[in-house]
């Protein structure tokens, strides 16, 4: 089939360039970043996991030096021990890679902005964001405001606090002093003189306490609405409190060791992009230049991050108290002297501190650090933030210990909490620790149910009291029996399912007996995901109303499983020792996890119904497990709790065919021996909000599950154990790309590539289901494209400058190593403008962002820019562009919600080389092995 949008533009005269606008890549604010392991940086890996891509179901994929490509931010500039080894060329006052480095072009550029994977675009107000870089639209600030925010860097609020909360702070600081309150992972400091000379009791002798967020009282600063108004003004609306102090500036004792150096905060922390973090600091009594009142350099934060370290101060310096090595004295300063409950709201990129105190009262002020939840962890590792991560790292191995497996970001994933909106990425890590291990402050009212869902209160309290929740008659019998009957054919072989798990009981397995291909044989099926049938369990919407109040509007199932738990054979193997599922699960947070479980007939305590410990998900933390010591054996897999309360109240869960009980991840439960004649029977899924964290579980209670599974998995692909795939975690082996569906859907929807409520009619709908791609006629004018044409030409030229744009030749030219000129005949492509005003106004076109939202859903980004100008063949036939999947490479999911516009700007053709699909290409739900055609062997001269 060839296929000619032969009408979209009218014809042009003449052999020249073709220019296209885009293909703009969109993708749905729920997309999540994901891991590859790049062939060209781990070969022997990556050659093991070709071999046995198949078996795995794909949780996330592992090795960041893919994704790391696609999250960095165009207006952070790296300093120059962040581009090592690469050739950099200025594009004005911006740097970027040379088109011309090794480096294929897709990962040559590092410096896109976006927000989650690429700049929000409101279809109410397309355009508006590019007026101003720091502050969001739509927000309380004024247009002065704003304006002021974005030339400084810092805005101050008057009277933003009230006194007496302010007071109730101070209050709580003092106790927290005095030892009366004590906070789970509280930092209290000292001034470097305290130190030094005796101790002195109180407040007196505190300087600051930091990482507060377990607090009630003082975590109130965070959440306080007033305050959040403004923050949602810089980060968005999904935001995460990251980091909290109370300082308590002391008198300088003569040291001078009470100033602060001018810095800049972002030196500490290790998300991005710096856009969307800020600073909110309330002053929590009268502060000025006496008593040591911030002192900023008006418009710092439009520069690099510096380099930053101890200053060579004679009285010493505070711990941590990092300073700017290099900066213009001559710079402005400005003295933010404020009122009690004045609020100052500044950019982490704005270079500031405060002076010494030469009163005789403790000059007092709280803050804490926001960020959107859409940020994302970076590596520091060689660039100037990387002696304040080893710092802080040797700070804590001292406080946990050198057992604790911890990374710099890690660190600050124990800090991240959510304070509103919907979480993201920015969240708790999965450490041991004595505090619980979700992203959602204790002190809200429901911390393991959601607004806005289908329970009543009656039930949310209930849930979040006892970490479990039985819905009667859930499922209807009907649905029920094809469901078991569906297991009976996999079991007897008629029915084959793609990365099925089939397990038999410890007892068949020992008695060697020749084993009936049939149910009974079997006691358990999981990770049936590519099962259509099984499926439309975990899709249907009975469940999924409930679902939601536990994991939130945007669901994956990540687990499933159909068990047949068997008659017991006298060896007390039926049995399934008390557990907690997430002790096998490395995904986080925590509490936006849920199971639910349904009853294929009625179980009691007779066939081995569950059994629960009512409230143990409270304690929030996971247990050591490991195989209980039970002479009949114990099935694979069924680790048990190794120490807990035996006297801890139990309830038997006897239900209905049909009942389902949804319950916490971090619940103890287990389920009895089958003491009847026949099997019992029940099937569940796991459930997570869709935007998860994937983490490494290596040195945790975990670690022991983790390795057993992966040895499963290497078992299963036939590997040998000095195969390199074997050194991988459990992080990376559960992400290796799989012959499965890559959506987060179930395939056997009626629509799965698009979205309901959208333009499409539906046959436009079915169109692009059957073939993966759908034409609009005469979608843009002509006099915006002349626009961007022009504006192209005048980039060409050298007249305008893009910020962070990738500029890109036909091979031919560069091989020619003639004088190229500079205007557009030297170029093939451009990429990557999202920073430039005339051209994103093609991205958030509402004619365009009308049909996107039929693909990506209503909240949209654009994750990548191109406008191609396809030159004239030289003779080497180098203008062609071979076959591919644009997946190959994007590290987003999920797929089905990503979607790229391309709009012709002339008559394109196959004289001039227009477009070329294999209709359908995209249902086969798999990326190819891709790599440089061999042009000179390929007998189709045209692709």
């Amino acid at each position: 089939m060839n296929f000619s949008p032969s009408t979209l533009i009218p014809a042009q005269d003449g052999l020249r360039s073709d220019p296209a606008i885009c293909p703009t890549l969109f993708a749905s604010h729920t997309c999540q970043q994901v891991n590859y392991r790049r062939p060209c940086t781990c070969p022997d890996t990556c050659a093991g996991l070709a071999a046995v891509s198949p078996v795995l179901q794909s949780w996330q994929i592992g090795c960041r030096l893919f994704s790391d490509t696609w999250a960095k931010e165009s207006h952070i500039k790296a300093s120059n021990s962040q581009k090592r080894g690469r050739p950099w060329e200025k594009n004005g006052d911006e740097e970027r890679p040379t088109a011309s480095e090794a480096t294929p072009p897709h990962l040559a550029d590092t410096t896109r902005r976006i927000l989650v994977f690429g700049r929000r675009i409101q279809s109410s107000n397309p355009v508006s964001a590019a007026a101003y870089q720091y502050s969001q639209p739509d927000c309380i600030l004024s247009d002065e405001q704003r304006r002021f925010y974005d030339k400084n860097g810092f805005l101050v609020i008057k009277n933003l606090v009230s006194e007496d909360k302010i007071d109730k702070y101070r209050e709580r600081f003092e106790k927290v002093c005095t030892r009366e309150v004590k906070i789970p992972g509280v930092i209290i400091m000292r001034d470097v003189a305290i130190a030094k000379s005796e101790f002195v009791p109180g407040e007196h002798a505190v300087t600051k306490i930091q990482d507060w967020m377990l607090d009630p009282v003082l975590f109130q600063y965070c959440c306080d609405p007033e305050i959040l108004n403004y923050v949602e003004a810089f980060t968005g609306p999904d935001i995460a409190a990251m980091h909290t102090m109370v300082i308590n500036k002391p008198p300088d004792p003569g040291s001078k060791s009470s100033r602060h150096p001018l810095h800049q905060d972002l030196h500490y922390f290790p998300f991005r992009p710096a856009d969307r973090i800020v600073c909110s600091w309330t002053a929590m009594e009268k502060v000025d230049r006496s008593n040591g009142c911030l002192v900023v350099l008006p418009g710092s934060h439009t520069g690099d991050l510096k380099q930053h370290d101890y200053p060579e101060w004679e009285g010493g310096v505070n711990k941590m108290y990092h300073g700017v090595r290099d900066y213009s004295p001559d710079h402005p300063r400005v003295h933010l002297e404020m009122e009690k409950g004045d609020t100052v709201f500044f950019h982490p990129l704005l270079i500031h501190g405060s002076g010494m105190n030469r009163t005789q009262g403790f000059r007092k002020a709280i803050s804490c650090h926001y960020a959107s939840n859409h940020c994302y962890y970076i590596d520091v590792e060689g660039t100037v933030q990387e002696n304040i991560s080893s710092e802080v790292m040797k700070l804590a191995r001292k406080r946990l210990g050198n057992n604790v497996k911890l990374s710099f970001k890690d660190v600050w994933r124990l800090r991240a909490r959510l304070v509103k909106g919907q979480p993201g990425n920015m969240k708790v890590a999965a450490v041991p620790t004595s505090g619980g291990l979700s992203s959602v402050p204790a002190s809200q009212e429901f911390r393991y149910t959601v607004d806005g869902g289908v329970l009543t209160n009656q039930q949310r309290k209930f849930y979040e009291e006892n970490g479990f929740l039985v819905i009667k008659d859930l499922i209807s019998h009907d649905k029920i029996d094809v469901y078991r009957q569906h297991f009976e054919d996999i079991c007897r072989g008629d029915v084959t399912v793609p990365g099925l798990t089939i397990m038999k009981d410890i007892s068949l397995v020992k008695s060697k007996s020749n084993l009936p291909k049939d149910s009974t044989s079997v006691n358990k099926i999981q990770n049936f995901q590519d099962d259509p049938v099984l499926m439309g369990y975990c899709a249907d919407p009975k469940v999924l109303q409930y679902v939601e109040s536990f994991s939130g509007p945007n669901i994956s199932v990540v687990h499933t499983m159909l068990i047949n738990k068997p008659p017991d054979s006298g060896s007390k193997s039926s049995r399934h020792p008390l557990h907690q599922d997430m002790y096998y699960f490395p995904w986080r947070p925590i509490d936006r996890v849920v199971c639910a479980w349904t009853a294929m007939e009625h179980v009691d305590r007779s066939n081995g119904c569950l059994v629960v410990l009512p409230g143990s998900h409270r304690e929030g933390t996971i247990k050591e497990h490991g195989y209980p010591q039970w002479e009949g054996g114990v099935n694979y897999l069924y680790h048990g709790i190794l120490d807990f309360d035996e006297k801890s109240p139990r309830v038997h869960l006897e239900m209905e065919k049909g009942d389902t009980v949804f319950f916490h991840p971090l619940l103890i439960h287990g389920s009895g021996m089958n003491r009847t004649q026949g099997f019992r029977k029940a099937i569940s899924g796991h459930y997570s909000q869709t935007d998860l964290t994937i983490i490494d579980v290596t040195g945790t209670v975990q670690e022991k599950a983790q390795r057993e599974q992966i040895e499963r998995v290497f078992k299963k692909m036939k590997l040998s154990k000095d195969h390199p795939v074997t050194k991988m975690s459990m992080k990376k082996v559960t992400a290796v790309p799989t012959s499965g569906r890559l959506s987060s859907g179930p395939a056997s929807q009626e629509f799965r590539y698009t979205v309901d409520g959208g333009v499409l009619t539906h046959d436009q709908r079915k169109s692009y289901e059957e073939n993966g791609f759908l034409v609009i006629k005469d979608l843009l004018s002509h006099d915006k494209i002349d626009v961007y044409r022009q504006h192209f030409e005048d980039i060409c030229r050298g007249d305008v400058t893009v910020p962070g744009l990738t500029i890109m030749k036909d091979i031919s030219l560069v091989k020619s190593k003639a004088k190229v000129p500079k205007d557009s005949t030297s170029v093939t492509k451009i990429q990557n403008f999202q920073d430039d005003p005339v051209l994103m106004g093609y991205c958030a076109d509402p004619k365009v962002l009308q049909y996107v939202e039929s693909f990506s859903g209503p909240n949209i980004s654009v994750v990548h820019t191109m406008l191609i100008n396809k030159p004239p063949d030289p003779g080497s036939k180098s203008s062609r562009h071979p076959l591919h999947q644009d997946m190959y490479y994007f590290p987003w999911r999920p797929v089905d919600r990503v979607v790229c516009a391309w709009t012709a700007m002339e008559h394109v053709d196959r004289s001039n080389g227009c477009l070329v699909v294999l209709p359908g290409s995209h249902r086969e739900g798999t990326i190819k092995e891709h790599g440089y055609p061999q042009w000179e062997e390929r007998k189709n001269e045209e692709l």
